[in-house]
């Protein structure tokens, strides 16, 4: 289990790289024809669209791995230290569930898609494909969350035990 779930993370890091470098490309190339105006191209501004919001939801996993995300952590510094494995627990709880919720609704909206048959305006791809984006990175963020949980509990206990 521990060498898929480091597998999956070092996964999540190649494609947000890869969607990066041709994130940054397609805009390089929308910039460099508008600039020399030699053609004129729709697709760069769909495109880069598409690529961004399949990073943003890959990445919010690999986030939520190494607690990078903005929280509020004003409990958890009150409470003595021995107790902070109780916040961690509920912070995870509460977050699992509201993106196993989001994840359900995307899927039937993904599947509402799938059916209309709808596809983008520039360059015809089936909308389905971008709607996917929601529930593939709330499930990617709910697993890494999870093992983000885990491996905090592991060094809270070794830093309260040396207490």
């Amino acid at each position: 289990m521990k060498k898929f779930l480091s597998f999956l993370a070092k996964l999540q890091n190649l494609i947000v790289a890869l969607l990066l470098a041709a994130f940054i490309c397609v805009v390089l190339l929308a910039v460099f024809v508008r600039y020399t105006q030699i053609w004129s191209i729709g697709w760069p501004d769909e495109l880069s669209r598409y690529l961004m919001i399949w990073m943003a939801f890959i990445a919010a996993g690999t986030g939520a791995r190494t607690d990078a995300h903005f929280s509020i952590e004003i409990i958890y510094t009150v409470l003595p230290k021995r107790f902070h494995w109780i916040v961690i627990v509920l912070k995870t709880i509460l977050t699992d569930f509201v993106l196993a919720y989001i994840c359900y609704i995307s899927i039937e909206v993904t599947q509402m898609q799938l059916k209309m048959g709808q596809v983008s305006p520039a360059m015809h791809i089936p909308m389905w494909f971008m709607y996917i984006a929601v529930p593939v990175g709330c499930g990617l963020f709910l697993i890494q969350g999870t093992v983000g949980m885990f491996y905090k509990l592991r060094q809270l206990r070794e830093e309260v035990d040396q207490t």
